[in-house]
């Protein structure tokens, strides 16, 4: 049976008990004000997806953990508090709520943290954020980096899922094979790793000739390497 770490206790426990701990510690941990272990729990209940919660009042509940967690953590834990802002932006902007270009925004302050796995799991989010095809090119971008990233932090889980996306992204972009018709893009000098407009990609890449850019908002930067 697979194990996981349980907050910063230091305590390795079974994935199954880990469910259980998600699933209630949120109520555990504001009772016991325990700011930490309430954002993880709240990090924890969304799982690896967006939109985990589809019911209306189920996500509206979610949402409100969320909120309560970031409130409580703020000025105090840094990168739990970016990974917060990170999970409730991709969350609205899943659904239509608020523009891409802000979890872009919020990924690239948890990237600064240098923290490696917080960064990896904002990819991931953000690449959730952009199934439609006008950020087919984008979206391999980001697998890219998520792989990357994630590899280096050695999570597992988020390294598969940066490999899955990246399969798919190449699939969606007609090169299944995997070898890229032309050089991924790369940052510009002075950008910091962020490349605007990217995500509208040139026709026939990420959309038909001729059709119509994203909405307002929806066109944004991408995360890329500082090396």
């Amino acid at each position: 049976m697979e194990h996981r770490h349980l907050g910063r206790s230091g305590l390795s426990i079974s994935e199954i008990a880990y469910g259980n701990w998600v699933t209630h510690g949120s109520q555990v941990a504001e009772d016991a004000g325990d700011h930490a272990a309430l954002a993880e729990s709240a990090l924890g209940l969304g799982g690896v997806w967006l939109a985990e919660h589809r019911g209306s009042e189920d996500r509206q509940r979610y949402d409100a953990l969320l909120r309560r967690a970031l409130a409580a953590v703020a000025g105090t834990e840094e990168v739990l508090h970016g990974r917060l802002q990170v999970r409730l932006a991709a969350e609205e902007a899943y659904q239509g709520e608020r523009p891409i270009a802000d979890v872009t925004a919020a990924v690239a302050r948890v990237r600064a943290m240098g923290d490696p796995r917080a960064h990896a799991e904002g990819l991931s989010l953000l690449h959730h954020t952009m199934l439609g095809p006008a950020y087919a090119v984008s979206r391999l971008v980001l697998a890219e980096e998520l792989v990357r990233t994630a590899s280096r932090c050695g999570d597992g889980t988020l390294t598969v899922m940066g490999l899955l996306w990246r399969t798919v992204d190449l699939f969606l972009l007609g090169r299944p094979e995997g070898a890229p018709e032309r050089p991924l893009p790369t940052p510009g000098a002075g950008r910091a790793g962020i490349m605007p407009g990217l995500g509208r990609g040139p026709p026939g890449r990420g959309a038909p000739p001729g059709a119509a850019p994203p909405p307002p908002g929806r066109g944004m930067p991408v995360v890329l390497p500082a090396e």
